[in-house]
Order: C-alpha cells, then structure tokens, then sequence
C-alpha cells in the first residue's frame, strides 16, 4: 500500500515538475514572441501594407460596361424545330437564323447595321439586309433590303432595339433574372466567368420578340407585332452567361425559349382574329445564342445610297 502511495506521489511530482518547465518554456516563448511582435509592428510602420483589393463582381461590371460601350459586332445564331398541323395534315419545319450585327451608340446618333439570313430547308432561304439610324431629336430610320429593292419606314426606338446587340444582351444581364455562379470556362479562347439562371418577368418577352429564329413565324403570317396581348405566363427561360474574365465585358449566352414559344404561339393562336382555322402548330425546340465581340472597335460601315435615295 505504502509503495503504491510513493509511486503515485511519484508520478504527481513528476507532472508537476512537467508543468512547471512547461511555464517556463512558455513564458520564455512569450518574452520572444513580444519582442517580435514589436519588431513586426515597426516594420509595418515603415512598410505599411497595401489594402487588400475590392472582391469583383463580374456581374455589375458586365452591366456597367455593356451599357456604357461605344460600340460592338455580335453574332445572334437561332435554331427552331416545329410542326404545323392543318385539318389533320402535319408538317415537319426546321429553321435556322443567323443574325450579324454591328451597332454604333457614340458618338450620337446612334446606328446600327444587321444581316439576317433565314434557312428553313426545302422551303428555302431568306436573306435580308437592315439598317437603321436615329438622327439628331432621336427618330430612327429602318432601311430593309428584302431581295428585290430598298424599303424605308420611321420606327420607334423600342422596335430598333430588337436589333441592337447591346440590348439584346443587356436583357440577359438584368439584375430581375435569377444568376448561379458556375466556375469558370474558355469561350473564344479567353477565360470567362459561367453563370446559369432563369430570365423571369417581362424579359421573356423581350428575349421572345428580339430573338431572330421567330422571323421564321412571320414569314408564315403570324404577325408579332401583337405580342402585348399574349399573356405574361410564358414559363421558364433557362439561360448561361459568360463573361471575359479580364475585360469584364459579356461575351456570350446561350438560351432555350422552347417553351416560352411555344406558349407565345398559343396564346397569340387565341387571341388573333385572323388565325386560319383548322391550324395548330407545336414548338418543340428553340435556341439562341449570342457572341459578342469587338467591344469600342465594332466593323464600320455605311447605309448604301440607293437605301435612302430610293
């Protein structure tokens, strides 16, 4: 009993021992830790650091800088599958737009150029050449060249816009979408924040009525300039963005308006007088997408002189 007392106390005094040089290890390390410290400290006085850079938000500079860009081309590609279906006839059509643009907003007034070419296979191709131009107080001239001759007619700003390139993508970065960060790719050979969202609210309509495969739908006699009376329940738009992750200027989104036009193209079936009867037609697929590019140093060009001496 005695023996197993000793050892214990022992191993006590032990540890305490332990304890103790452990303290004087530690305030030995303090005293050495305070002294550099302080000399860590004088050295930031001499040298101070500089402040840590702002965290980027891509998607307020995308914003910034489409809306202040002085000019840019762009490519809008659109595929479109549907079929129209006439007292029980069915008919397969398959389309494919392509629209270049090129779009001048400085110096006032602002002008832009478009070349839209329509291929819906055995129906054939469609090629169309649009100008358009605002003059000093702001109404804009639209010159179309439809294959045959020139035609010229004034158009509000908002019907210019669904030409303009600028707009187009300033729709697509609107803070009203929903946007999911998504890593980050190679587009045209630059790296380039990925975002994936939903384009919500009265976006959809703007992305529907700019988007160039429903050019396929007028040459059919659906006219859209009555899209005001389709209602706003157009479901989801899922889209992704990029944008160049060292110019900060949006480079490129993709989206799938499938379902919203084909619920465009329903409702506007109700609620036109003019809606052949018999006639039912089902979208079932459409996609765009838009490059951007040339941002400040967009392709220079003139509207051809038989366009508004005509």
């Amino acid at each position: 009993m005695k023996k197993r007392k000793h050892f214990w106390a022992l191993m006590l005094t032990a540890a305490l021992l332990l304890s103790l040089t452990a303290c004087g290890k530690k305030e030995a390390g303090s005293e050495t830790a305070e002294n550099t410290n302080m000399e860590a400290d004088a050295e930031k006085k001499e040298n101070p650091e500089e402040p840590e850079p702002e965290k980027i938000d891509p998607l307020a500079a995308a914003r910034k800088n489409i809306a202040a860009a002085a000019s840019m081309d762009a490519r809008l590609a659109a595929d479109m599958a549907m079929e129209i279906s006439i007292n029980g006839e069915k008919q397969s059509v398959e389309s494919a737009a392509v629209i270049d643009m090129s779009c001048f907003y400085e110096p006032a007034p602002m002008r832009m150029k478009m070349d839209l070419t329509l291929n819906m296979g055995e129906a054939g191709s469609i090629t169309r050449n649009i100008y358009t131009e605002a003059d000093a107080d702001g109404a804009v001239t639209m010159y179309l060249y439809d294959g045959f001759g020139w035609q010229s007619k004034s158009v509000d700003t908002e019907a210019a816009g669904q030409y303009d390139a600028g707009s187009k993508m300033a729709v697509c970065l609107s803070p009203q979408n929903s946007f999911e960060e998504a890593g980050i790719e190679q587009i045209d050979n630059v790296n380039a924040y990925k975002y994936k969202g939903v384009i919500t609210g009265d976006n959809r309509k703007k992305i529907l009525s700019s988007s160039g495969a429903l050019d396929a739908l007028g040459y059919i006699g659906i006219d859209f300039s009555q899209m005001e009376t389709v209602p706003d329940d157009l479901g989801e738009i899922p889209f992704e963005l990029w944008i160049d992750e060292e110019s900060l200027y949006p480079v490129q989104y993709e989206a799938d308006i499938t379902k919203a036009a084909d619920a465009l193209t329903a409702g506007m079936a109700k609620s036109i007088e003019e809606w052949p009867e018999g006639m039912s037609m089902n979208i079932s697929e459409v996609k765009i997408k838009m490059t951007c590019f040339h941002y400040n140093e967009a392709t220079e060009f003139s509207i051809p002189d038989e366009a508004k001496n005509r």
